[in-house]
């Protein structure tokens, strides 16, 4: 079987069982169908330029952590769950490389402190700056959904009421935003 095909449903849950059991077939039949997947989000700028050539391997041991602990039986959308696993624990590795290379950086003194508290202090505003040109992007009623439902806790119901139009309305309005803060933001 070459990389580039797929594995139906039986197959795939198969193929899983048996590397459960320790066969190393198995192994290498999981990472020819995952390899583009794999390689896709470890050559990611943002990983690569964390990771370094570690990002491929890092993602692998991740893809076979989740395959030896995984007693699901939904087959047919194991590819998606694994690759948000990935791309969920590969953004939890980013953060936690990040913080320990803070820590590296800064030897602890007063002045070292002060400097950390100011890196994170940009990196918030920089945050915050980028989050604002993301919503400006809205209309207003798209920007007063996302403002209403996820900075005040109101329920889609209440902003109904508040803008004057019926729930349906809310979540297009919702998922209308939702879908450009995404293309915006790239996730």
């Amino acid at each position: 079987m070459s990389s580039l095909e797929k594995h139906s449903e039986d197959d795939l849950k198969t193929i899983v069982h048996n590397y459960q059991q320790g066969d190393s077939h198995a192994a290498e039949q999981l990472r020819q169908q995952f390899y583009p997947l794999i390689y896709k989000l470890s050559h990611r700028h943002s990983m690569y330029s964390t990771f370094g050539e570690d990002a491929e391997n890092i993602a692998w041991l991740l893809f076979f952590e989740f395959i030896f602990d995984y007693k699901g039986e939904d087959f047919a959308r194991l590819p998606g769950l694994i690759r948000r696993f990935l791309i969920f624990r590969l953004l939890r590795q980013m953060e936690q490389q990040g913080k320990r290379w803070d820590a590296e950086e800064f030897s602890i003194s007063e002045d070292s402190v002060e400097e950390v508290a100011e890196c994170e202090l940009l990196r918030r505003l920089t945050d915050d700056i980028v989050l604002q040109q993301a919503l400006s992007r809205l209309n207003s009623n798209e920007l007063r959904v996302i403002t209403e439902y996820y900075f005040k806790g109101s329920t889609q119901k209440e902003i109904a009421i508040k803008l004057n139009c019926d729930e349906r309305s809310i979540r297009r309005y919702q998922k209308k935003a939702i879908t450009c803060l995404k293309r915006y933001l790239k996730i």
